[in-house]
């Protein structure tokens, strides 16, 4: 999916803000195909106050992919990969630079 330059910088530093370096960032694999090609995953923090923050459509705008029409999961196609890892590591790259290193986040499967 096409976003804009200024959509991506956007959240981008909603990011950086939000889950800094050391952030614990959850991920829930919400479905997996038949083939096994393909996942639906969402991603959230937990924010100050206690409650879930979703951080799936922030995710899905730098990866650049579609959000599921049915659960607004982020699509992740592809086998012989751990898609949230994969998902993570390019995230972090596009908002810490490449010098990031997304090892920092904390990745935490629901």
């Amino acid at each position: 999916m096409k976003y804009t330059k200024e959509e991506i910088e956007n959240t981008k530093k909603q990011i950086r803000a939000l889950a800094p370096e050391g952030a614990k960032i959850y991920y829930i694999i919400r479905s997996v195909s038949a083939s096994g090609m393909s996942r639906r995953i969402d991603w959230l923090i937990v924010g100050a106050c206690g409650m879930p923050l979703y951080l799936t459509r922030d995710f899905a705008i730098i990866y650049g992919a579609k959000l599921n029409r049915e659960d607004n999961g982020l699509r992740v196609c592809g086998a012989g990969l751990n898609a949230a890892e994969h998902v993570a590591d390019y995230v972090a790259d596009e908002v810490y630079g490449r010098a990031g290193n997304r090892k920092e986040w904390n990745l935490i499967n629901l």
